[in-house]
């Protein structure tokens, strides 16, 4: 992380709530220091960023006691200062007091700061292990549900507030699903239902369904888990026809993206170009759109960085199912243009199936070796349970070549984490 800036050690004395003389003792340094910090005239010396690391780690906990301290060392400084100032009552960069305690109303400007703590958190996604950004986005959802549970607002701010718990909903769902506690997933999809309904925010609805669509997948055991795609595909097309008419161009994107996955696995593959067609004209209008909307899900933050090579994975994946000597050269391509981990570890799942296919056993074991490897380090249990379902496709003459028994050493000797259908 770059160095202390003098804007940012003022916004850190501000958070704390100290005088310039207050925060100088604080650092043990001279006043006039401080002072000087705050005209502009100068920033932090390199031999005070770790105490002012040490005192941002001080403000998180008394500013959000929610925010998991594991997740501070894996985010921007200057998002974790945006996050603390949204979480508080003193103004910083626009934002204005969460809620007064004394009348417990709500602002237009204190439900701008819980869209852009979601939006925050929501962009440490593809960069932290889900398990450790857990916590700290479930007590951001808490504080959220707190407040639309016992604050007084106007209706049209109600469904505002509605509209964000849906939203931080979704995401704690998301995570949940990503780290295999599928029971608290499915329970915090039906709340965003719930909450999306209410607030009629049919796009936080259609995303939320599609949510659900791939709850159901990964409910199912490794083996069975494309035997029938029906009901997933039921509920997409549902959450498709509310995307098409509601939702941002890259939730489009996404939820045309699963739509063709699954009709590719339905057996005939009856629909799935024209999905990937879908797919294909929403990622060129977001793209050219950019993101339009705060939050998790409307400002990209759980698709961000998908772009053409997620585009590429679906059109992969369905040759898979389709034709999979075809699918080789494509998923090649979406591995080469996909950044995030994960990503590259379901990108690597699609490829061994389409090698496996095409009966290549060293190159789909290495494979699913990386894949495994990446599941493993972000403590991703969907990313694991995609790996032995491609396990399960190998044929089991395979299981006396070297290759696949160093890889079932793999799967079956190291550490193993819970699920209870893996």
């Amino acid at each position: 992380m770059d160095g202390w800036t003098a804007r940012e050690a003022n916004q850190l004395r501000e958070l704390l709530g100290l005088k310039p003389e207050g925060f100088a003792h604080r650092l043990r340094i001279h006043q006039r220091t401080v002072i000087r910090w705050r005209d502009g005239e100068t920033g932090p010396a390199a031999a005070l960023w770790k105490d002012l690391d040490n005192l941002l780690i001080e403000a998180a906990r008394k500013l959000a006691p929610w925010l998991n301290i594991d997740q501070l060392g894996k985010m921007n400084r200057r998002d974790i200062l945006k996050l603390l100032a949204a979480s508080t009552g003193i103004p910083l960069a626009g934002v204005d007091l969460l809620w007064n305690v004394l009348l417990t109303e709500v602002s237009n400007t204190s439900l701008c700061s819980f869209e852009d703590i979601t939006a925050v958190l929501g962009s440490q996604y593809n960069a932290s292990p889900s398990h450790v950004l857990l916590g700290s986005v479930t007590g951001h959802l808490e504080k959220a549900s707190g407040l639309l549970r016992t604050a007084a607002m106007r209706p049209v701010q109600r469904q505002r507030l509605e509209s964000t718990v849906a939203d931080a909903a979704i995401f704690v769902g998301v995570l949940s699903m990503q780290t295999g506690k599928l029971a608290q997933a499915d329970a915090h999809f039906e709340l965003a239902e719930k909450m999306a309904r209410q607030a009629s925010n049919m796009s936080l609805l259609a995303q939320v369904l599609a949510e659900q669509a791939l709850l159901d997948y990964y409910e199912q055991s490794p083996a069975k888990a494309d035997d029938d795609p029906r009901p997933r595909i039921d509920l997409l097309e549902e959450s498709h026809a509310l995307a098409k008419r509601h939702a941002p161009p890259m939730v489009q994107f996404a939820i045309s993206g699963w739509l063709a996955e699954d009709r590719a696995a339905a057996g005939d593959g009856s629909g799935a170009e024209e999905a990937l067609e879908w797919s294909r004209a929403a990622l060129e209008k977001g793209t050219r759109e950019g993101a339009s909307e705060a939050g998790f899900c409307s400002s990209m933050c759980l698709n961000g960085g998908w772009g053409q090579g997620r585009l590429e994975r679906f059109r992969g994946s369905v040759a898979v199912a389709l034709n999979p000597a075809c699918a080789l050269g494509t998923i090649e391509a979406s591995l080469r243009l996909t950044t995030d981990p994960r990503g590259r570890a379901a990108g690597l799942v699609w490829l061994a199936k389409a090698l496996i296919a095409c009966t290549r056993p060293q190159e789909a074991c290495d494979c699913l070796a990386e894949a495994y490897a990446i599941g493993m380090s972000f403590s991703s249990v969907a990313t694991l349970h995609l790996v032995f379902g491609a396990r399960v496709l190998m044929p089991t003459e395979w299981n006396r070549f070297k290759c696949v028994q160093r890889l079932d050493e793999q799967l079956g000797g190291g550490k193993r984490l819970s699920n209870p259908r893996a």
